[in-house]
């Protein structure tokens, strides 16, 4: 596998942020809450433009292109991510998870976000999983 570091940026700097910025717009993130989560927005924008994430302009989803692909035969290599989650999509995949899992929850969330088995997103790779944790923290409320 080519190592992700040593390849060119597939977007610039400018136009990850303009697609970055788009996605929170779509998600009604606040001034103040952006400023709160300027650290993962600038990992979000490093993600684009790497060609990790890239962002669906009909829905406001992100396809995620995995480091590290996932599951029988490494078959899964991309991610899709919704924009928009209802707290049914939550409750169903928090069932049976011990109080206080913060990383039981994450892995709920990525699970709903998704539409994968828990089974798969545990084994996600740290690089993917961290990538997926960032997305996450624009979902949670706290």
């Amino acid at each position: 596998m080519e190592d992700q570091k040593n390849t060119p940026p597939k977007i610039t700097r400018e136009i990850a942020e303009k697609e970055v910025n788009k996605w929170l717009d779509s998600k009604k993130i606040s001034q103040p809450r952006r400023e709160a989560l300027s650290d993962s927005i600038e990992k979000l924008i490093d993600c684009v433009v790497s060609g990790e994430l890239v962002l669906n302009n009909a829905d406001y989803t992100w396809d995620h292109h995995l480091l590290f692909p996932i599951g029988e035969n490494n078959q899964i290599k991309k991610l899709t991510y919704k924009n928009r989650l209802n707290s049914s999509d939550i409750q169903k995949r928090l069932q049976g998870l011990k109080s206080g899992d913060a990383n039981g929850m994450v892995d709920a969330y990525i699970c709903a976000l998704t539409n994968e088995p828990l089974n798969f997103i545990t084994k996600m790779d740290t690089e993917d999983a961290g990538v997926a944790r960032i997305i996450v923290v624009f979902f949670m409320r706290g």
